[in-house]
C-alpha cells in the first residue's frame, strides 16, 4: 500500500516484541497478516562546476522561487555575503524506495508493543504534499541559517578582540589560576587534536599570534614570570578552542556526552570566557554553550 496504516488498523513489525521480549521477526508473521507500506523519499543534493559536493547552509536558496511555475529571482540578484548562488550550482536528486513492514491482529499472534519503541511519523512526502505551511517553513529555516552564521561569524570578531585586551595582562586574576590550569590540562589531553586547526574555518597557530600579539615561541622566551609563562600557554590553548569555532557550530550542539567531543569542547571554551574573562554572551553563542534553543533566537 502507498498511504500509511493508522494505528488502529495494524502495528509497526519494529514495534513489537513475543511475550518472551524477543524482537517480532516480519518472516514469523502469516502472509495473510502483513501489511508493506512502500514510500519513495527524494534526496537533494548541489555540487559546483569541478563536482564538489556543496553543503545546503552555504546555498543562498531565496534566489529560487519556491514554484516550480515560476520564474528564479532576476539574474543581476546576488548572493548574500558568505553564500553561493544556486543558479551556478547543480541540484542532484536521489530518490530511494523504503519498505516498512505492519502486523495485521497483532494481538491475536501473541505480539505486543514495546513501550519504548514510539517514533517520529515518516517525512517523506511528494511535491504535491507539501503545504503552504511547510514551505513557509523551510523558507524561515534558511534564513535562520544566514541570520545566526552572519552573528557566528560577528561573535568571532568580538572574542578576538576581548581576548586581544584580556591576554596582554601580566598576572591571572585572582583565584583563576586552578581554572587556566584545568582548562589548558583538558585542552592537552582531550583536545589536543585541536592545537593543529588549519582550516578556511580556522588556523589555530595565527589565532594564537593574534590574540597574543605576537608568535607564542618568541613571547614564552621574554616571559618573565611564571604567570605571564602561563597567560602565553593559555593563549595558546584558547585559539586552539578558537579554531573550531565555526560559524555554523550553533547547528549542531547535542553530541557533547564525551571529554574528547569538539561540541563539549566549544561549550566549555564559551563557559570558560564568562567565568574567568568575564565575557558576555551572545544569542548565538549561547546556542553553542547549550544555553538557549536555536529556533528561539530572533531573526530580526
Amino acid at each position: 500500500m502507498t498511504r500509511q496504516p493508522s494505528y488502529n488498523q495494524a502495528r509497526r513489525i519494529d514495534r513489537l516484541e513475543t511475550a518472551a521480549g524477543a524482537a517480532a521477526r516480519i518472516e514469523d508473521v502469516p502472509v495473510a497478516n502483513r501489511l508493506a507500506y512502500v514510500w519513495a523519499d527524494d534526496t537533494e543534493s548541489w555540487t559546483d562546476a569541478e563536482g564538489n559536493e556543496v553543503p545546503e547552509h552555504v546555498i543562498d536558496f531565496d534566489l529560487l522561487d519556491d514554484d516550480e511555475d515560476d520564474q528564479d529571482a532576476p539574474a543581476d540578484d546576488q548572493p548574500e555575503d558568505g553564500l553561493l548562488d544556486p543558479r551556478t550550482l547543480t541540484r542532484h536528486v536521489t530518490r530511494e524506495v523504503e519498505t516498512t513492514w505492519y502486523v495485521l491482529g497483532s494481538d491475536d499472534l501473541g505480539l505486543i508493543e514495546r513501550a519504548y519503541s514510539y517514533s517520529a511519523p515518516s517525512n517523506a512526502a511528494t511535491a504535491a504534499e507539501v503545504s503552504a505551511a511547510e514551505k513557509e517553513a523551510q523558507k524561515q529555516e534558511r534564513r535562520r541559517v544566514r541570520v545566526l552564521n552572519a552573528a557566528s561569524a560577528t561573535a568571532r570578531e568580538v572574542r578576538i578582540e576581548k581576548l586581544t585586551a584580556w591576554l596582554a595582562r601580566k598576572t591571572l586574576p585572582k583565584g583563576s589560576a586552578p581554572k587556566v590550569a584545568t582548562f589548558i590540562a583538558t585542552s592537552m589531553h582531550a583536545h589536543h587534536d585541536m592545537f593543529g586547526a588549519n582550516s578556511m574555518q580556522g588556523n589555530a597557530a595565527e589565532i594564537a599570534a593574534t590574540i597574543l600579539g605576537g608568535q607564542p615561541a618568541d613571547l614564552l622566551e621574554q616571559a618573565s614570570t611564571a604567570d605571564r609563562a602561563q597567560i602565553i600557554g593559555l593563549g595558546i590553548a584558547l585559539a586552539a578552542r578558537e579554531a573550531h569555532m565555526w560559524k555554523d557550530a550553533w547547528r549542531n550542539v547535542t553530541d557533547r556526552n564525551y571529554l574528547g567531543s569538539t561540541v563539549r569542547a566549544r561549550a566549555d571554551y564559551l563557559r570558560f570566557l564568562v567565568e574567568v574573562t568575564g565575557y558576555t554572551l551572545s544569542d548565538v553563542e549561547q546556542v553553542i554553550a547549550g544555553e538557549k534553543d536555536a529556533a528561539d533566537v530572533p531573526l530580526d
